[in-house]
Order: structure tokens, then sequence, then C-alpha cells
């Protein structure tokens, strides 16, 4: 009797406990889809954040710019326009397009979206001289057609900018990570390089007698042409890790 007893108390255990786990996964079955495919949901979500931009903003002469972009393909152009206009699509919708009265706040981000890149279209007066100008793009491909500011700062990681005429008064600094970097016709009176693993190609718009030249970047590949005679008093100093560096002058 007691090995009766025994195995009857061991079946009510075992469905006892089949009859736990059925119900937990029958309730489970029952849940939204969204909340069993919690991955699909927070996809679908951040796709959500994704927006089309369409604005413009006046800006006074001389005034500051600091442009941000990142993950987008961006396009700037010059016209023959009073304001600075921007169309944008399939971007972040925290995005910044602002004048403060000194400076234009300009700051957009690419929604993750496999089946559209975000694309920004930044449209600059042609009549407008910049004061100082802060560039930063990440991830980013950007092609600009150009610029005039008394001073250029440029940021790039693991971007691939061109920008074709650049007419900078006073100093250009740029600082490269893993992007590629052209600058054709670059008018500036100091020029300072930090390139660590990226490709950087310049073009100068002045001879190369203009122009003391300062570089160190023993592991990296550094082209710049050699001169007899320094006549002029431009600079450029060149500092990079495991990247390239390629400096033409004009006449080159």
């Amino acid at each position: 009797m007691k090995i009766y007893k025994s195995i009857a108390f061991a079946s009510l255990v075992i469905g006892t406990v089949l009859c736990i786990v059925g119900f937990f996964m029958n309730g489970i079955s029952e849940l939204p889809d969204e909340t069993q495919k919690l991955s699909k949901y927070v996809t679908i979500r951040s796709f959500g954040k994704a927006r089309n931009v369409s604005m413009e903003m006046r800006v006074d002469d001389s005034c500051d710019l600091s442009l941000e972009l990142s993950a987008v393909n961006g396009t700037i152009k010059y016209y023959d326009g009073e304001v600075i206009k921007v169309e944008a699509d399939n971007v972040d919708r925290d995005y910044e397009f602002k004048y403060d009265g000194v400076k234009a706040n300009i700051s957009f981000d690419g929604v993750n979206n496999k089946k559209q890149a975000g694309n920004v279209t930044l449209y600059l007066p042609r009549n407008i001289r910049f004061n100082e100008v802060g560039l930063d793009f990440d991830a980013t491909n950007i092609t600009m057609e150009a610029l005039q500011c008394t001073q250029l700062d440029l940021e790039s990681d693991s971007s691939k900018a061109t920008i074709k005429r650049l007419q900078v008064d006073g100093k250009t600094s740029v600082d490269n990570d893993t992007g590629d970097l052209r600058l054709n016709y670059l008018n500036t009176d100091s020029f300072d390089i930090e390139n660590d693993m990226g490709n950087v190609e310049v073009t100068m718009a002045g001879a190369r007698n203009q122009y003391h030249v300062d570089k160190d970047g023993n592991m990296s590949s550094i082209h710049v042409s050699k001169t007899d005679e320094v006549v002029g008093n431009k600079n450029i100093t060149i500092d990079t890790d495991l990247g390239n560096v390629s400096i033409h002058f004009e006449g080159e």
C-alpha cells in the first residue's frame, strides 16, 4: 500500500506542475504580438521618430555657424537668396535649426532605417560671409559647394566629405579620425591638420612658396612638395598617426 500511495503522490505532483506550466504557456500565447516580439516593437517605434523637414531662417551677416550632421547624406549649396533653407527627410525629430542672434545652430541625425537613408540639403546665401564656423560630421557622406568665413573648425569621424571651394580669412583647423576628406581651393593664412587613421587630400589656392610646412608622422604617408625658398608667411602644420595626408599647391 505504501508503494501505491507514493506512486499516487508523485503522479499528483507531476500533474500539478504540468498544469502550472500549461497555464503560463497558454497565457503567454495570448499576449499581444508586440510583447512577444519586443525587439521588433522597439524597431518599429524607432522608425516612428523619423520625419521630413522643410524650414528657413534669416540670419545676420557675419554671424557664427554650427553645423552637425550624423548618419546622413548631405549636400550644401550656395544660392542667391537671403535666408538659410533646409530640406531633409528621414531625420530624427529631435533636430536643431535656430538662430539666437549670434550663431546659427543646425543639427540633424539620420534615423536608422534600412529602406531609406537620412538626407539633408542645406542652402546658404551666397552673400553671407560667416564669422566662426564649426562643422562636425559623423558617419556622414557630404558634398559642400563652397564656404566663406573668418575661422573654420572641421571635425570628421568615419565620414566622407568634399568641400569644393574654401575661403577662410584666418585659421583653418581639421581634426579627422577615420574619414576621407577632400578640400579643394583652400585659401587660408593658417592650416592645422590632425589626422588619425583617415585620408586627407587638400589643394591650396596659393603657390608652394607661400607656405611654411611643419609635419609630424613617422608611420604615416605625407605628401608635400618641396621648395627652395618660402617667401610668404602662411603656415601649414600636419600631425598624423597612421593616416595619409596629401597637399597640392597652385600650379602643381
